[in-house]
């Protein structure tokens, strides 16, 4: 009796999937990372709206720098529906929850209390005059050795200073569509006049006179 044709099964072999497609699985597959809402200000209410609406993150605790501040819905702090999410100064408690980050929007750095949060093992994402840390001088060297201690990382960003660097990377990707050249100047215009003009001078390290800007530095609005 004769063998019939022998059937070879084809490999099963599923397409690559794109780098986009990868990452987005990775998101989508991935639980809300829990997170604390450092603050309510002007800066922290806009973090807080963003967060609730993103099912990516999971608000879970915030810091009330202010007394009357605690014991009330971050929600209603910030001008949207209760979250079921009290305000409270108890910084212990709040790493007692095990957040994955801190989202850090007070008006000024307080080295402290990041050293503090870094070493704990909590990442610290910031928009407050944190770039490249290198204007806070010694503390930026605590910062780097608590989150080398904390297994942790610090990563500041923002909008005055900070959306100015994601402009400077736009304009790399658009000119490798041209040709030719000539010149691309970004220029940033700061509005000082609530704020210390000689301190946000040096902060972005431009190092010229405050009262002296000139076309190589940002415009002073001091009026």
């Amino acid at each position: 009796m004769s063998a019939g044709p022998k059937v070879t099964q084809a490999p099963n072999v599923s397409t690559p999937l794109s780098y986009a497609e990868r990452v987005l699985n990775k998101v989508l597959n991935t639980k809300p990372h829990r997170v604390v809402q450092w603050t309510t200000g002007n800066v922290g209410k806009s973090s807080v709206q963003a967060l609730a609406t993103n099912p990516n993150y999971e608000i879970v605790g915030c810091y009330a720098w202010s007394q009357d501040k605690v014991g009330r819905d971050v929600g209603e702090l910030c001008g949207i529906e209760p979250l079921g999410v009290t305000a409270t100064n108890d910084i212990d408690a709040l790493f007692a929850l095990k957040p994955d980050c801190v989202v850090y929007n007070p008006m000024w750095i307080d080295v402290d209390e990041l050293v503090r949060i870094l070493s704990a093992g909590v990442n610290v994402v910031s928009t407050a005059a944190f770039i490249t840390g290198h204007n806070q001088g010694p503390g930026r060297d605590r910062i780097a050795e608590a989150c080398r201690r904390g297994g942790s990382t610090m990563f500041g960003s923002g909008v005055s200073p900070g959306y100015i660097n994601l402009l400077a990377i736009l304009a790399a990707s658009l000119m490798t569509l041209s040709i030719l050249i000539g010149l691309v100047g970004i220029l940033l215009e700061a509005n000082l006049r609530y704020h210390r003009e000689a301190y946000h001078i040096q902060l972005r390290k431009f190092r010229a006179p405050a009262q002296k800007p000139s076309r190589s530095y940002p415009r002073v609005l001091a009026s």
